[in-house]
Formats: structure tokens, C-alpha cells, sequence
């Protein structure tokens, strides 16, 4: 299980990796693309224990949040995009043949698009922040690929994922190894305090060393830091997921990935880094 968790690790970050390193509309399309599929995992889960989402509004309003994002749009534009993923949703829920009892699913269908799309809309805006990162390297490779002018953003998105990354498999492995006193029991059974502050202590070293790596513009004070609130964000997204899991009574989100699940589980800590990350790049 370990082996087949490790293998499947490494090629889920050399996938997020050649796609980041290229960026612009590759990236954002990969983007969109496991953001449909995030959604459309979430959509079963829920179907499976009798709700009726309205599939197609969620997977709609997904990909117009993320383009827009990935397009630049005016704040306006998004705006219109969120406001209309309520209102159309709850006007089809009106329109359906049955549409009593439907606040539940006109409830889950917000929900679900929301909990999926922002958050990787930000990923998108991350990994497009204009600026050169203090790596040389960094910006050559942006340049040379066709997206100059966003190293800076590479460089962010490398600490964010390493982050969140290093943060997970520290929290796992150690926690497997050592831990012994459950975090909350309740909604993750298998995750540790141990396991818990040895996320929190690689996450802060992680934040260091990528910072260095990538050139992000911060002194190594900063950078232990954003990795310490990055790491303490992710496991918390991490936990929210599985509250999700729980509450409809199953283990994972899907069976994509071996070792790991769907690919809402292989992204629910990004969902909660991904967003903070940009607004502490666009604070510091």
C-alpha cells in the first residue's frame, strides 16, 4: 500500500509540475480539466446517498468561474458568474418535473461548485502573478516555455505545492509510524497528533527551502512562516474533506489514483493553500 501510495505521489507531482512550468493556457486547461472532475466526484458521492444535485449547472458554473479566472476577466465578470450560479441553480430546481423537496439539492449544488472552483480559481491567479522570481533559473525557464513574465508565480505555485506536498507525506508517514493519540477521531480515524505537528514542522522547512529553490522574494523568516500557515491550512483542508467522507459514509472520493483515492483527495489540502497562498503573495 505504501509502495503504491509513494509510486502514484510521484507522478501526481511530475503532472502538476510540467504543466505549472509551462503555464498560461495549458496550465489553466489542466486546471479547469481536474476541476470538472473534482466536481463530478463530488456529484456521485452525494447522488450515491440520494441527493439530486443539478449536475450540469455545478460542472457549468465550474468552468465558467475557472476561465473566467484564467481569462483575466473583470472583477464584474465574476460576479456575474457566482451570481448566476444561484440563481439559475435554484430557477432548474424550481423547473424540475419533481421539485419537491429541493432546497437540500439546490443547497448541495452551490456547495459543491463553490468548495471546488474558487478555490482552484485561485490556483490559476497564483500561478499567473506577474513578476520575476529572484531565481534566475526560474525566469529563464518561464521565458524559454512562452510565459514570461510570471516567474514570480511559478515560484509561488513551487512553494505552495511543496508545501502542501512535503506537509501531507511527513503528517502520513510519521504519523503512521509514530503516532498513537487521534487528532479527531471522529472525522479522520487514521490521522495523529504526532502526525499532525510532524506535518506543521516539515511544512515550515518545506516553506524555507522552496522559497530558496523557486525565489520566492522572502527572507527565510518569511518563508518559515507561509510554510507554517500553509501547512496548518492544508491539514485543515485535508480534515474538511474527510468530514465530507464521513458524513456520507465512505472512505474515498473515488478510485483514480492508486494508493490515494479520488482526485478530490488528492486536492482537498490545495483547495484550502492554493487561496491563502495568493493573498499572502499579493500581501507580502
Amino acid at each position: 500500500m505504501l509502495r503504491q501510495r509513494s509510486r502514484s505521489a510521484v507522478i501526481i507531482v511530475l503532472v502538476a509540475a510540467v504543466p505549472a512550468f509551462i503555464g498560461g493556457p495549458v496550465f489553466s486547461a489542466v486546471v479547469l480539466l481536474l476541476g470538472l472532475l473534482a466536481v463530478a466526484e463530488l456529484l456521485r458521492a452525494l447522488e450515491s446517498r440520494g441527493a439530486r444535485p443539478l449536475r450540469t449547472v455545478a460542472l457549468a458554473a465550474t468552468a465558467a468561474l475557472i476561465g473566467a479566472v484564467a481569462l483575466r476577466a473583470a472583477p464584474v465578470v465574476l460576479a456575474v458568474v457566482l451570481t448566476g450560479t444561484l440563481l439559475i441553480s435554484l430557477t432548474v430546481a424550481v423547473l424540475r418535473p419533481d421539485p419537491i423537496p429541493g432546497l437540500q439539492d439546490w443547497a448541495l449544488t452551490v456547495a459543491s461548485t463553490l468548495y471546488v472552483a474558487l478555490p482552484l480559481a485561485h490556483v490559476v491567479a497564483l500561478r499567473a502573478l506577474p513578476g520575476a522570481a529572484t531565481q534566475g533559473w526560474v525566469n529563464q525557464v518561464v521565458e524559454l516555455l512562452g510565459a514570461g513574465g510570471t516567474g514570480l508565480g511559478l515560484a509561488w505555485f513551487g512553494l505552495t505545492l511543496a508545501v502542501t506536498w512535503l506537509t501531507d507525506t511527513a503528517a502520513y508517514l510519521i504519523g503512521r509510524a509514530l503516532g498513537k493519540t487521534k487528532l479527531i477521531p471522529a472525522i479522520s480515524p487514521g490521522k495523529t497528533r504526532v502526525g499532525a505537528g510532524a506535518g506543521l514542522a516539515a511544512g515550515t522547512l518545506a516553506g524555507v527551502a522552496a522559497a530558496a529553490l523557486f525565489g520566492a522574494p522572502l527572507p527565510w523568516s518569511a518563508a518559515a512562516g507561509v510554510g507554517l500557515v500553509l501547512a496548518g491550512v492544508g491539514q485543515l483542508g485535508d480534515l474538511s474533506e474527510s468530514l465530507i467522507k464521513r458524513s456520507l459514509g465512505i472512505k474515498d472520493m473515488g478510485h483514480v489514483i492508486p494508493g490515494h483515492g479520488g482526485i478530490l483527495d488528492r486536492i482537498d489540502a490545495l483547495l484550502f493553500t492554493a487561496p491563502v497562498a495568493y493573498y499572502l503573495a499579493r500581501l507580502l
